[in-house]
């Protein structure tokens, strides 16, 4: 999914309204290929995008493991909230899921998480590199929560990003989950914004909004990627999503 959003209230007055979003690819229950583009929309003056690309492919490769590669990116996108613009000039990822039918969970790995030219009110967001090295590290559900639960650099570096945690964690406290069961965390850390140091992963500015970076929803069969969410809040009181991806763990033939 590359883009989608929608309006709750415009200058203060309700004007709930979908956007019509770029094409977005799925696959059927036995894999195949999906793909689908677009040259670019906008709507009003609020949401502007260039070239989109959403790409599914689920296939069964030697040696009985079923995999599934999806990819989602965005070109040129443009936020505005009078006066305030943010722009991205390119988000993209790559989730590759893989299982065999005797796996007790799917490894999932992101193998391209590009946030490239991104700004806000003409100052330059910029991130550290290797954003994803955790889940590769560490590409199951449970290996992941055993790492968090050592409680070393690991722990420390997702303790601050994780949402719906309570309280201290222990070394043997369940990643926190939210209602639907999943955990909630970012891969990104820090980033800079101008001249700031900001950790976390959420950019907020008085006029515009807030600005969710690099987003990952987890259980033990799935992650689900947003690699750019935002909460408009102004002039323009608004939702969007950009370069979403969701391999959806497992598929049989």
């Amino acid at each position: 999914m590359p883009f989608g959003a929608r309006i709750q209230k415009i200058d203060g007055k309700d004007a709930p309204d979908l956007v019509p979003g770029a094409p977005a690819g799925a696959l059927t229950v036995v894999g195949g290929q999906s793909v689908a583009t677009s040259k670019g929309g906008s709507y009003k003056d609020i949401f502007r995008w260039g070239e989109t690309l959403a790409d599914c492919r689920g296939e069964e490769r030697p040696g009985g493991r079923f995999v599934t590669t999806v990819t989602s990116s965005i070109l040129n996108f443009e936020a505005v909230n009078r006066p305030i613009i943010f722009k991205a000039a390119r988000l993209a990822n790559t989730v590759v899921s893989s299982h065999s039918t005797t796996d007790k969970q799917p490894t999932i790995t992101p193998t391209q998480i590009l946030l490239e030219g991104l700004e806000l009110d003409g100052k330059p967001i910029q991130f550290e590199p290797h954003l994803e090295k955790d889940l590769q590290d560490f590409p199951t559900f449970d290996a992941f929560q055993n790492e968090f639960n050592k409680r070393g650099g690991f722990f420390e570096r997702h303790l601050q990003v994780l949402k719906g945690l309570v309280g201290a964690a222990g070394t043997s406290q369940s990643l926190p989950r939210n209602s639907a069961g999943l955990v909630q965390f970012s891969v990104v850390h820090s980033f800079t914004y101008g001249d700031q140091k900001i950790q976390g992963n959420v950019l907020s500015l008085k006029g515009f909004g807030n600005i969710h970076f690099a987003e990952v929803l987890m259980n033990e069969n799935n992650r689900r990627f947003t690699l750019l969410r935002l909460e408009l809040g102004c002039s323009v009181d608004a939702q969007a999503a950009c370069s979403e991806t969701d391999p959806n763990g497992t598929f049989s033939s």
